[in-house]
């Protein structure tokens, strides 16, 4: 989902820069901490102690005029350069007050941001594009009764909660859906202020085509409920991002304009919040999941703004191949089996060690140079070799992200997976504990409510059930009580999105057989 205010916040930066007031350090000048390093006149230096002073040290490595980010923007703009829409499934609602002409250009860049993707993965479904003025809620309402209620719910609460903006991602009725909310009033006929709002929202078109593909690969309620924050608004950025405009130029001129805004953001916010250090920042990742206070409560999206830097790492250690396979790998495990299984190693290690010094080194630096032979490593490393992703056959959502077993407490049994799937238990508890209680373990994100049942699998009776529990954090771990020994069981687990079993609910029927110890 993309918020429109920070599109209109980004026309209130100016392109303009500010000539600093101190001259530029140069070698044999004094510097004030060991180890420091900065760039003067394309040379880095390195503040190091001579004797008992410190002074600017060059060193033989000389920098180029490129940095990290500017390498992956270029690159997946060159994979534009010259497309031609050829995707043309694109079915265009609009309501009274959309210009005709306006919802051509939608529609062509909606065409063009379909294509684009597709080199990358299969779309195998029509595009609703739904564009909408301000004021015209009735005509909303009624666009939307074709849809199923809760994306009816979805659009409608977007619509009247927001001044602008965008949405995109998949139904299970087979549909694929953009819905923008537009403010019209401009005018057409002057070709300068048209192009710039076109500009604008080419690139809210690239990152909400980016959700449908996102939505499509992983499932639509997988990619919501499965999957952090900073994994999939940050890389609709980035995509988005190199797509901001027409040409070279507005693209990069509308990225540095983008970028800088939500530095200056995470910046403010850091700032607020123990400030500008490792912790805070991996903090910020680790907790950026959906629907939390990073991902949508702060008025500058913040996981936004965050995940573009960590999918520009993500991107530069891994190229763009594994960047793509994660996304359409989403929905067939938990988010950390998957990162480490796409990657090679687990996510927690990654950002400690590559991720989050990253995001430090941009938010200190952003202009810092790479040097020539780490500008050509990471051409050389995010080059695309074609491969396309077909959709998955089945798309199994929510409970793909869940995992469950039972276990007595502090028992060193292991939980095997059968060929079918069942989740079972396979040795006897030796340590003493109680053979008619176990444990049921459930990872997943999005759950703030639970509710477990268990069934005998002879007779259907319900054998326990642990009521409405509130909960927070992952793994959910509850003790269940009532079971007999040498039985096996069935289980119900329901999940829901709000406290008290309210919100949308996911249920996990039979998703494992239960047996308990041998007595």
């Amino acid at each position: 989902m993309k918020r429109l205010a920070l599109l209109l916040a980004i026309a209130l930066i100016s392109s303009s820069s500010t000539p600093s007031s101190f001259a530029a350090p140069k070698a044999g000048a004094k510097c004030t901490k060991v180890g420091k390093t900065t760039i003067s006149k394309n040379i880095l230096l390195t503040c190091v102690k001579k004797g008992k002073r410190l002074l600017w040290s060059a060193g033989k490595t000389k920098l180029g005029t490129v940095t990290a980010d500017e390498i992956v923007r270029d690159y997946l703009f060159t994979l534009r350069e010259g497309l031609k829409p050829t995707n043309t499934n694109v079915n265009l609602s609009l309501s009274d007050g959309i210009p005709l002409e306006l919802g051509k250009d939608l529609k062509k860049f909606a065409e063009l941001s379909a294509t684009y993707f597709q080199q990358f993965m299969i779309l195998d479904r029509r595009i609703e594009l739904i564009v909408a003025a301000p004021d015209e809620e009735s005509w909303v309402r009624d666009r939307v009764k074709s849809l199923p209620k809760e994306k009816q719910e979805n659009f409608l609460d977007f619509y009247t909660s927001r001044i602008g903006g965008a949405m995109g991602g998949v139904t299970n009725q087979g549909l694929a859906y953009i819905f923008l909310k537009v403010n019209a009033n401009l005018n057409y006929k002057n070709l300068e202020t048209r192009a710039e709002f076109l500009d604008g929202w080419q690139g809210v078109m690239f990152h909400e085509m980016a959700h449908v593909f996102q939505s499509l690969h992983s499932g639509e309620t997988s990619m919501k409920t499965c999957t952090v924050c900073w994994y999939g608004e940050g890389q609709a950025e980035v995509l988005s991002h190199s797509h901001y405009g027409s040409n070279k130029r507005t693209v990069t001129k509308g990225y540095e304009s983008n970028r800088y805004f939500g530095l200056e953001e995470v910046r403010n916010y850091l700032s607020r919040n123990g400030g500008l250090n490792t912790r805070s920042i991996e903090e910020m990742v680790d907790n950026s999941l959906r629907r939390d206070e990073y991902c949508a409560k702060h008025a500058a999206a913040l996981a936004y703004n965050l995940g573009r830097l960590i999918n520009e790492k993500l991107i530069i250690d891994f190229g763009l191949r594994k960047s793509i396979e994660l996304m359409t790998r989403i929905g067939s495990n938990s988010w950390e089996s998957v990162f480490l299984e796409v990657f090679g190693v687990s996510q927690s290690d990654w950002l400690m060690e590559s991720g989050t010094p990253y995001v430090t080194k941009v938010l200190m630096d952003p202009i810092r140079f790479l040097t020539i032979a780490e500008a050509n490593q990471i051409k050389d490393s995010i080059q695309f070799n074609g491969e396309v992703f077909p959709p998955p056959a089945k798309i199994e959502n929510f409970r793909n992200c869940l995992e469950n077993g039972t276990h007595g407490a502090n028992s060193s049994d292991e939980v095997d997976k059968s060929s079918n799937g069942e989740l079972r238990i396979n040795s006897a508890d030796n340590l003493g504990n109680s053979p008619d209680s176990g444990v049921i373990t459930v990872r997943g994100t999005g759950i703030n409510s639970i509710r477990i049942k268990v069934f005998s699998l002879s007779t259907e009776d319900l054998h326990f059930d642990s009521g409405i529990l509130n909960v927070s954090g992952s793994p959910i771990t509850v003790p269940v009580t009532q079971l007999k020994c040498g039985t096996t069981y069935l289980t119900k687990i329901s999940v829901f999105s709000e406290v008290d079993g309210n919100g949308k609910e996911f249920a996990i029927d039979n998703k494992g057989q239960l047996r308990t110890f041998d007595c």
